[in-house]
């Protein structure tokens, strides 16, 4: 959710800041502005997209070697150019990330002392301290510090003062910000995307750090205003995640394509890496996340109880630190996060450790914040994901959880040498059975134009399958901005099926075991009243006529045969969003890391 990037170059900053804000735009954001100091404060904002403000900036030009620049995701306020940012107080300039959730008694006691306010935001009171402190006879530096220390939540700001043209301030407190150095200057953002081309080394903010950027310079202070030092990491491009043009129609569908190199090298990054014996001999795994990552989760359930014989409870991140954590004596947390920047995963995690447990981080961002704080770090290799909507991130975290679970039981002597050998034969096939479902996308795009005449959509399984039937609803409504709804199958007729009528979509997703029986028996169910059926199964079995539609994905072991399901029903979402005409990449209201809660 928004972006921050900041700058101090020498050169002309405002394309710079604007170049940095198209590639911060998978975040998600309604509203997109910059500052930048040359003679004088310069500020322009635009409501909607980036190419709003870019024909802003070229129509009226805004010249400075320095500058702050935001995408702004609404919060407090509406969207509109009043409340982008950045926000104004006198000569100083503020861009921010997160909630200050103690704004309406702080925008209270400065309006009392005078200050007035031009928008809606929690973030305008920022540069008003700032300006407050100052004024006060503060240093800039020592300004934005105490003005750090007076806000309540999870934030991040960069700040711009016309006094010391040449200086930004940005302090992180729960919020992601990445420095970065390099020939064109020292830059600030809130991913090191931003700074492709910019800078050759970057450094990640620790919670209550401060950064003072100059144009040769970056010092790093913590929150009691003590110089610290950190190693700085080299920006290795990545090539094939390189957001500069595709050959794709969008980013989304070309990530999907991207999906059997990403589990493979998934399956290479996680080959050798240890596990400290009390992960091993867990007694439980508790497991959070939010979003698709918690639907990754609830489908590694089974695998780790029946191949490493460990009891495995899956939480909601954002409920898990809303009671006490009982018993968790050898309990292991499990934390999955694409950003690994997730508020909601960052409080679970610090709950969990606030209990004694030790986490392991399953994250696709070895930089992230998640990351830093995990005791053992479970990568996964699925590369820069533009799209919103997870689709190789969520893929590539099945797969790492499954083999994690597979190392588990390796290292217990839980499976035999024999199924050892051949789950890691099944692995290795995985990504080459991907490719099969992908060939089939015209056939599903025509399908898919089956389910856009309705305004609700059903997706049903068992077992396994209804975490997959869970990850291809949250698509759904994702993409389409359609209502979608999973249920176990085994639920439908305790309630669910009271909603069905006449060309209602129902998608029903079976494997090749004992509950593919009962699923055929609910799809029955549902075609007899009305519905527009809608079949995922396996080839080699016989279902031809259980429903209006069939999907048929290549057979695999059963461990992985529902990731299979899942590839179809990415492309089911996609190509009713594009018979809608819906932006794909970028659905509305939606942001590709929640940072704030």
């Amino acid at each position: 959710m928004c972006g921050i990037i900041g700058g101090v170059n020498g050169n002309d900053m405002a394309h710079a800041l604007v170049d940095g804000l198209r590639r911060l735009e998978y975040r998600g954001y309604d509203s997109a502005g910059l500052a930048v100091l040359g003679d004088g404060l310069t500020v322009r904002k635009a409501n909607g997209p980036v190419d709003a403000l870019a024909l802003l900036v070229r129509e009226h030009p805004a010249r400075g070697s320095i500058g702050i620049a935001h995408t702004r995701w609404a919060t407090h306020g509406k969207p509109s150019r009043r409340n982008a940012h950045p926000h104004i107080s006198g000569t100083v300039a503020v861009v921010h990330n997160g909630i200050v959730e103690n704004h309406a008694a702080l925008r209270a006691r400065l309006k009392d002392l005078g200050h007035s306010f031009a928008s809606e935001t929690d973030s305008e009171v920022i540069p008003h301290l700032i300006s407050r402190a100052l004024d006060a006879g503060a240093g800039f530096a020592e300004a934005c510090r105490q003005t750090a220390a007076q806000l309540e939540g999870r934030f991040a700001f960069v700040a711009m003062w016309a006094d010391e043209p040449g200086t930004l301030v940005a302090i992180q407190a729960g919020g992601a910000l990445v420095v970065g150095r390099g020939l064109h200057g020292s830059w600030i953002a809130s991913d090191d995307i931003a700074l492709t081309g910019k800078v050759t080394q970057t450094v990640a903010l620790e919670d209550g750090e401060m950064a003072v950027l100059g144009r040769g310079t970056v010092d790093l202070f913590d929150a009691s205003g003590v110089e610290v030092s950190r190693p700085w990491q080299q920006i290795v491009p990545d090539e094939e995640n390189d957001t500069d043009g595709t050959d794709w129609p969008t980013h989304t569908r070309r990530e999907m394509s991207q999906q059997p190199a990403a589990i493979a090298r998934t399956l290479v990054a996680l080959a050798n890496r240890d596990l400290p014996e009390s992960v091993v001999n867990a007694r439980r795994i508790l497991i959070a996340a939010c979003g698709s990552s918690y639907y990754a989760g609830l489908l590694a359930r089974s695998w780790f109880e029946r191949f490493a014989g460990i009891r495995v409870d899956v939480e909601i991140a954002s409920e898990l630190p809303s009671r006490p954590l009982l018993d968790v004596s050898r309990t292991v947390g499990v934390l999955i996060s694409q950003s690994g920047e997730t508020a909601d995963t960052m409080a679970a995690a610090e709950a969990m450790k606030a209990a004694g447990m030790q986490t392991v981080a399953v994250v696709n961002v070895q930089r992230s914040r998640l990351a830093r704080s995990a005791d053992v770090v479970w990568p996964t290799a699925a590369g820069r994901e533009v799209g919103v909507a997870a689709t190789k991130t969520f893929t590539t975290q099945c797969i790492a959880l499954m083999a994690l679970a597979h190392r588990i039981a390796s290292l217990r002597g839980s499976v035999g040498l024999d199924l050892e050998d051949s789950l890691r034969g099944e692995f290795e096939r995985l990504p080459a059975l991907i490719p099969a479902v992908l060939e089939q996308e015209a056939d599903i795009a025509r399908i898919a134009r089956e389910t856009t005449s309705h305004h609700s959509c059903i997706f049903l399984g068992r077992g396994n399958d209804f975490a997959v039937a869970a990850e291809g609803a949250l698509k759904f409504k994702e993409l389409t901005y359609l209502h979608a709804e999973a249920y176990a199958a085994g639920e439908l007729k305790h309630g669910p099926i009271a909603v069905v009528e006449d060309g209602l979509p129902v998608v029903a997703c079976i494997g090749k075991d004992h509950l593919a029986e009962k699923t055929l028996s609910n799809l029955a169910e549902v075609k007899a009243r009305g519905a527009v059926t809608i079949l995922v199964a396996e080839e080699g079995t016989d279902h031809q006529d259980a429903a209006d539609f069939v999907i048929t994905v290549p057979s695999a072991a059963p461990m992985l045969a529902p990731l299979l399901r899942v590839v179809a029903l990415q492309l089911l979402a996609y190509h009713a969003a594009v018979a809608l005409d819906r932006n794909v990449d970028r659905p509305r209201n939606l942001a590709k890391s929640v940072t704030v809660e």
